[in-house]
């Protein structure tokens, strides 16, 4: 974020100080313990490091703000998007059918839809009977202990093929947890997002979505039916 007012910027230095901190004094000391129990004879982690010839970085100039790019470094943001497949049968007729629309939501691989809690899973499905006019695919790791009854306009998968739905013709939106390669994936498809970030890289990228106006955000942790229908 560029346009940070005093507080902000001092955030962001303490973040990246503590950052720095914990990557020399924890992070890369740990790695090299691990790393010499079966190679002892390697020189220290945190030396190779310094002597690294190339960097593959994981960023887009359309979705990443302005920094400084190396002779040594090349950005591969996006390299595991593919041009879309023809989703599975059960997949397939769900989206087809989809006329008015479909939404994915998906929380990715390190959120985990059935840890939301009872009271939220509620909370997001009230909401989605009220848009009963569009079809709901939701990613649910577990869809034998969703407790709550469906609405007739939500349909539950374990495991969805992300890039290959979002690059259906009748996707309308992608509720995600605002990941990096979601982030990516959604903006090559250029299907708009509904933000719902937990940590990390998530807020940054679902703010950067915002400022490009292609997402708006809810919080999961104080968000009402009303809201997400909003």
């Amino acid at each position: 974020k560029f346009d940070m007012n005093f507080v902000e910027r001092l955030t962001s230095a303490l973040v990246h100080l503590s950052e720095y901190t914990f990557t020399n004094l924890y992070m890369t000391p740990m790695v090299d313990r691990i790393v010499r129990e079966k190679h002892p004879e390697m020189p220290y982690i945190g030396d190779i490091e310094k002597n690294i010839k190339m960097y593959l970085v994981n960023t887009q100039p359309i979705t990443d703000y302005k920094t400084p790019v190396f002779a040594n470094q090349k950005r591969v943001g996006g390299a595991q998007i593919k041009k879309p497949k023809e989703l599975p049968s059960d997949l397939k007729k769900i989206a087809d059918n989809a006329k008015n629309g479909l939404v994915l939501f998906s929380l990715g691989t390190n959120v985990r839809s059935d840890m939301l809690g009872a009271e939220r899973i509620g909370t997001i499905l009230k909401a989605f009977a009220r848009l009963d006019k569009y079809t709901f695919l939701w990613k649910f790791e577990t869809p034998e202990h969703l407790k709550e009854k469906l609405p007739a306009n939500v349909m539950i998968k374990s495991w969805v093929k992300q890039n290959d739905v979002l690059g259906h013709a009748n996707i309308k939106a992608f509720m995600t947890h605002a990941g990096l390669l979601s982030t990516h994936e959604a903006t090559y498809h250029g299907v708009p997002m509904i933000g719902i970030p937990f940590f990390a890289d998530q807020y940054r990228n679902i703010f950067r979505s915002i400022k490009a106006e292609v997402a708006v955000k809810i919080e999961i942790r104080t968000t009402t039916s009303d809201q997400i229908k909003a």
